[in-house]
């Protein structure tokens, strides 16, 4: 499940995504196998406005922590996707990482060959593959994408993302900060290195 809340006075935007990790999207027991090919090869060429790479990447959440996290654009939460109220955009999607990922946009409107599920395996990207999501804004909001094949695991790893849609009439803010809360399941190995250094 996702939670979104956001607040707003003349000089900042702060926008709060809350990644509670339990998407009511499928289950992985329900996935569908993804066949080991480039579904749309043609799209790795194809006209697009924004491009995206999902890749491995250490980061550190905590310094002195390295941690292998599931990336888009090597950082997490992945880019801010920002656009207009009626406005389209084209988002490829290339695959960098070891494994299949996808786009699953929500509060946005896409046709459904770009779901980004499993069960459209022409919106899933198998590793050395892309695909060009297309998008319409159509409602003001901030809106997240993650990776859909196991969004469980996958959010837990790092592949989610922001959609920002302005309302037409919204004063521009001098500074607009996008800021996700969530878990990357390290904090028990802190919290147990805590103890062992208590009882030392």
């Amino acid at each position: 499940m996702l939670g979104i809340v956001s607040f707003m006075n003349m000089k900042f935007n702060f926008v709060i995504v809350v990644a509670l990790l339990v998407p009511a999207c499928a289950s992985p027991s329900e996935q569908v196998e993804v066949p080991a090919v480039c579904a749309t090869p043609d799209d790795a060429t194809a006209p697009a406005d924004i491009e995206v790479h999902a890749r491995d990447v250490a980061i550190e959440p905590v310094p002195g922590r390295q941690h292998m996290a599931w990336t888009y654009d090597g950082d997490v939460p992945g880019p801010v996707i920002r656009m207009n109220v009626g406005e389209t955009r084209r988002v490829r999607l290339v695959n960098d990482s070891p494994r299949a990922v996808s786009m699953h946009f929500h509060g946005v409107v896409y046709d459904a060959t770009d779901d980004g599920t499993p069960e459209h395996p022409e919106s899933m990207v198998n590793p050395g593959c892309a695909h060009v999501y297309t998008i319409t804004a159509t409602l003001p909001g901030v809106w997240p994408y993650h990776s859909h094949r196991d969004p469980r695991g996958e959010m837990a790893m790092g592949l989610y993302g922001a959609v920002v849609v302005p309302a037409p009439d919204e004063t521009p803010a001098e500074h607009d900060l996008v800021v996700f809360l969530g878990q990357l399941g390290i904090e028990n190995e802190e919290a147990e290195e805590s103890e062992e250094e208590e009882e030392e």
